[in-house]
């Protein structure tokens, strides 16, 4: 597969995945909203790990398809 191919494809993927995330990308925006003000290192850490993982996990179906 060629890259301008390749790179369609895993874009895509990375498209598919985000829309499978939406609730846990909410959260992650809805956390780091808040802490504009005086944001910390890990503010949002739960709220980025559940993100993470479920863009991973979609990420991963996707390349099995």
């Amino acid at each position: 597969m060629r890259d301008a191919e390749r790179s369609k494809v895993y874009v895509r993927r990375l498209a598919a995945a985000f829309g499978q995330c939406t609730a846990q990308a909410s959260a992650y925006g809805a956390c780091v909203r808040g802490q504009m003000e005086a944001v910390e290192v890990r503010a949002c850490e739960p709220e980025f790990r559940a993100l993470s993982k479920c863009f991973r996990s979609h990420l991963a179906k996707g390349k099995a398809a």
